[in-house]
């Protein structure tokens, strides 16, 4: 079986770009579900759904609906790792 290349941002067609959105839900959830979490943990599919909805309902509006505090920047930081 050979490595898959994956395409540069240069060349990545809009139609490629879709496909792999359309991918990424179920993705996230398995790997979400692969992984697990440590105890006390959010999942993997918990982070991102927070950094989709729910950060974004909070914080993506003029005026924000509140100022970030430590624990959202956490929150955001352990999804983006």
């Amino acid at each position: 079986m050979g490595v898959r290349s994956i395409p540069s941002p240069a060349s990545i067609t809009k139609e490629e770009f879709e496909k792999y959105l359309d991918r990424y839900d179920s993705c996230i959830e398995a790997v979400s579900q692969s992984k697990g979490s440590r105890h006390g943990e959010r999942s993997l599919l918990d982070l991102d759904e927070y950094r989709y909805g729910e950060a974004v309902a909070t914080f993506g509006s003029t005026p924000p609906k509140r100022e970030m505090e430590l624990e959202d920047v956490k929150t955001l930081v352990h999804w983006k790792l």
